[in-house]
């Protein structure tokens, strides 16, 4: 048996032991290149993982403004609103996420839904708000308040803190009272159940 034949034999052997996201090279196994769900020998990648498309034996990422899945052979299709689609690719539009007609070079005078102008800009509303405007948020969800266009969350005021401590502790010296008189209540009647006193 010649030495080209054992060392294919042997390649063969090693190559069985190579996942899918790997192709043998020289009796090793190297990885495919990054987003490549299978690949063989040098050929490159012949699959591509999610949110990865195949263009020429390689796996592009696809755009993250992209809102489909990208197609093999092209990319992108349909891209976030405001964002243009180009050659599989998502463009920023000069004024990103302002209304139609609102943009007046690099300045937008008016934001799509969930979104309100800053400095020529447009800003994403607070997670916790409900309702914003040019001026930010005008309402916020359960447990938070609108402060300065934004949302902050409800704290207790030190008054409230003051309050409910003296409350507690109130509640504290009633329920000691209570305890007292019931235990002189119990001992009353312990002691004229057996002691028989009036």
């Amino acid at each position: 048996m010649s030495l080209l034949v054992i060392t294919q034999i042997f390649y063969i052997a090693i190559a069985l032991e190579c996942n899918q996201t790997q192709y043998i090279k020289n009796g090793i196994c190297i990885d495919c290149e990054k987003g490549c769900k299978k690949c063989e020998n040098e050929i490159g990648c012949v699959s591509c993982e999610d949110k990865y498309y195949f263009l020429s034996n390689k796996c592009l990422k696809c755009d993250s403004h992209c809102t489909s899945t990208c197609e093999d052979g092209y990319g992108c299709r349909t891209c976030m609103p405001t964002y243009t689609e180009k050659n599989g690719k998502c463009i920023a539009p000069p004024c990103p996420f302002c209304a139609e007609n609102s943009c007046n070079l690099t300045t937008c005078s008016l934001c799509i839904e969930n979104y309100y102008v800053s400095k020529g800009k447009c800003v994403l509303c607070d997670k916790n708000c409900k309702n914003c405007d040019v001026d930010g948020c005008v309402e916020c969800k359960l447990d938070y308040h609108v402060s300065n266009g934004r949302c902050q969350a409800n704290t207790l005021a030190s008054r409230d803190i003051v309050f409910i401590s003296i409350g507690s502790l109130l509640g504290l010296v009633m329920c000691l009272c209570f305890m007292m008189i019931g235990i002189s209540y119990i001992k009353n009647i312990f002691k004229r159940a057996f002691f028989h006193e009036a």
